[in-house]
């Protein structure tokens, strides 16, 4: 149903969002420690929708992957944004992936719908 160059990109760049993080919340080489409050905001604004789009590509449901992108869009885009150029502008690059990727995904599934029913009219 989803092409193998689709899912790549998917996963990839949700696996980024997860190392990203990690990185954020542990070895940040541009604020040092991170508070406890910061770890857990990271969590559950980047790591559970990291997770979640994971879970879509294991389950191919659509509505998981609009979930997390809904749920991740304000903390990447302040990432993303906030200070130009940085390491954290990935996260607004993976973002746009996952959009791209979602785009794909509901223009492939309607154009499969259309010749589906194309089909059945003959």
């Amino acid at each position: 149903m989803y092409n193998q160059r689709l899912t790549c990109w998917g996963m990839g760049s949700f696996i980024l969002v997860i190392l990203l993080t990690l990185i954020f919340m542990f070895l940040n080489p541009y604020d040092g420690a991170v508070s406890v409050s910061t770890k857990w905001i990271c969590v559950t604004l980047l790591l559970l929708p990291a997770l979640s789009g994971i879970l879509f590509w294991l389950s191919k449901q659509r509505i998981l992957l609009m979930i997390s992108l809904i749920w991740v869009f304000p903390y990447s885009f302040y990432l993303g944004l906030a200070s130009i150029p940085s390491l954290w502008n990935l996260f607004l690059v993976t973002f746009l992936i996952n959009l791209y990727v979602l785009v794909r995904i509901s223009k492939k599934t309607n154009a499969v719908n259309i010749k589906k029913t194309n089909l059945n009219r003959y």
